[in-house]
């Protein structure tokens, strides 16, 4: 499959309007709505973007610290973004993947408490020198496949361009 030129186009104006009406999204705040106000056709591409990047950065162990209060939510909505734009085999290692964090959850929650009470950031180092190791399976190599993953997001955002630019015009005014 290759990109559809027209639907990174799309892409592009999708994130470009995530990034004027939320500058500051802090994935890393238990405040944080997951942009809950925005139809989920929108919301899907920063969904699939947050989880793609944390995998590629540091792999689920990344993923896991720095969404650590919405993991749960950020993975079934990846799920079901999955499905949509036809990337079944993303989709099918979700499970896999909520299976491997709720294996470490609770490691992880004790040093992300440490990190909020004492205010430091090198608990984040204490905790990921291990989980990156035990966290690791090979069900993340299929998130590094960007040009796999664009094609379809790319061919989904071209079939659906009048949609998504009319979702983005009516949402938030």
């Amino acid at each position: 499959m290759t990109v559809n030129p027209d639907g990174i186009r799309v892409v592009e104006e999708v994130e470009q309007w995530f990034g004027r009406k939320y500058p500051n999204a802090d994935w890393r705040s238990r405040k944080f709505d997951c942009f809950s106000n925005v139809p989920t056709a929108l919301r899907m591409f920063p969904m699939m973007g947050h989880l793609e990047a944390e995998i590629v950065n540091g792999g689920l162990a990344q993923f896991l610290w720095n969404t650590f209060f919405h993991w749960e939510r950020v993975l079934s909505e990846c799920e079901q973004a999955y499905q949509t734009i036809g990337a079944l085999r993303h989709a099918i290692a979700i499970p896999v993947l909520r299976t491997r964090i709720l294996e470490n959850v609770d490691a992880c929650r004790r040093h992300v408490e440490k990190a909020i009470q004492h205010q430091d950031p090198d608990e984040f180092e204490r905790w990921y020198d291990n989980a990156e190791q035990t966290m690791s399976i090979p069900e993340e190599e299929s998130f590094s496949d960007t040009d796999d993953l664009d094609a379809y997001r790319s061919k989904w955002a071209a079939c659906n361009a009048a949609l998504l630019r009319r979702l983005m015009s009516n949402a938030l005014g």
